[in-house]
């Protein structure tokens, strides 16, 4: 540990512990005093002035402690009645508070005033809360339209209901386990968020940007993603049944792997060269789709729609010219690209897909002029995955 880190540290400490020590200095200063006081007036017949100026001393020191007790007792109540107040149902009201403690530097780090507090019902639109600490707060609908709350730290804080509309700032903050079922966070700003492990379930997030956010184990039943930005969103894990995905901005470079993705409508949507290894697509729909180097490995397709996808099983050849030297002679080159990996996925119909099958195979999972293909979609179309669905 540096020095200044050392002395940052030990500045920490005398301000968590002040009044303590106060406390300890004025007993010190009444003690030395007192011996002060013996040695000075330690004479034959100096009993009276000894005793008037221990007496005198003592009061002192007691009107110093009586003082800074009081003190700190009014400190407390001030900080109890701003975190009341932080969670008025009036707006200018919790506004001003929360105002008062961030003046105060009472909103940040370890200690921060409002961690684990209940805001339930607050009405907080346009609140400036940057990095502070409200780990485990209780936001229970609460009102948070256009509020900064970039790199607040929202650890298992409980948001369940609350209205995160209009562009508010939740980049880089820390959402881990936090509990967001049925909030709206329509064009939320989320980017680098931490969503790992957060309850989405059923929440808005139509058109938000989530660009670079981690969602890995979230639970985003019936989550409402239409035209939101995922863009290298990391979902690993993640439990999407039922969630709309329907034309979202970017899907490009987000992983999905081992995610939940059933019964989710997938119908045209751009999934080239995704990771989908090991998730679970279980009568999703994925008619017109497009596979192409998509990573499919382990995937459970059963009762899928694969009608006009785009699963590409042969390697892709292209040719491509490049300049040789300066003397301006080219030379052709062949460029080889594998196609989607199915290795070891379970088929729609619940077959298991063989590294020695190939496009005859998919064959009619895809082509609807395919001799099989209605046979195979009635097959499928009798999964039990399919048939729970529909009841």
């Amino acid at each position: 540990m540096t020095g200044e880190a050392r002395r940052k540290e030990i500045r920490g400490i005398h301000r968590k512990h002040k009044f303590f020590y106060e406390m300890l200095g004025g007993g010190i200063v009444l003690v030395v005093s007192i011996l002060i006081g013996a040695t000075q007036f330690g004479g034959e017949n100096q009993d009276y002035p000894m005793n008037l100026f221990t007496e005198g001393m003592g009061i002192v020191a007691t009107v110093f402690i009586i003082n800074r007790w009081y003190a700190k007792r009014e400190l407390e109540s001030l900080k109890q009645r701003l975190i009341r107040e932080a969670g008025s149902r009036s707006h200018d009201i919790a506004i001003s508070a929360v105002e008062w403690l961030d003046r105060e530097g009472w909103l940040r780090g370890e200690d921060g005033l409002l961690k684990g507090a209940d805001l339930r019902e607050a009405r907080l639109q346009g609140v400036r809360m940057e990095g502070a600490n409200l780990e485990g707060v209780n936001l229970d609908a609460a009102d948070l339209r256009g509020a900064n709350l970039r790199g607040a730290i929202l650890h298992n804080a409980n948001l369940f209901r609350a209205d995160l509309r209009c562009w508010t700032k939740l980049r880089e903050a820390d959402l881990s386990g936090a509990k967001l079922s049925l909030a709206n966070l329509e064009r939320a700003d989320l980017q680098k968020a931490n969503l790992n492990r957060a309850n989405l379930s059923r929440a808005n997030l139509r058109g938000a940007d989530l660009v670079n956010a981690t969602l890995k184990d979230a639970m985003m039943l019936e989550t409402n993603l239409e035209t939101s930005n995922l863009y290298e969103a990391d979902l690993e894990g993640a439990n999407l049944m039922h969630a709309n995905l329907k034309t979202p901005s970017s899907l490009k470079n987000a992983t999905l792997k081992g995610a939940n993705l059933s019964f989710v409508d997938l119908e045209g949507a751009d999934l080239c060269e995704m990771d989908l290894s090991g998730a679970t697509l279980q009568c999703v729909d994925l008619r017109n789709a497009k596979l192409f180097d998509t990573n499919l490995q382990s995937a459970d397709l059963r009762g899928a729609y694969l009608e006009g996808a785009s699963l590409l099983l042969e390697e892709r050849r292209y040719e491509c010219y490049t300049k040789r030297s300066t003397d301006c002679d080219w030379t052709r080159e062949e460029i080889v690209w594998t196609g989607t990996i199915l290795t070891g996925a379970t088929l729609p119909d619940g077959k298991a897909f063989t590294e020695y099958m190939g496009n005859e195979d998919i064959a009619p999972y895809i082509d609807s002029n395919h001799e099989e293909f209605g046979a195979t979609l009635k097959k499928i179309d009798e999964h039990p995955a399919r048939k729970r669905s529909r009841n």
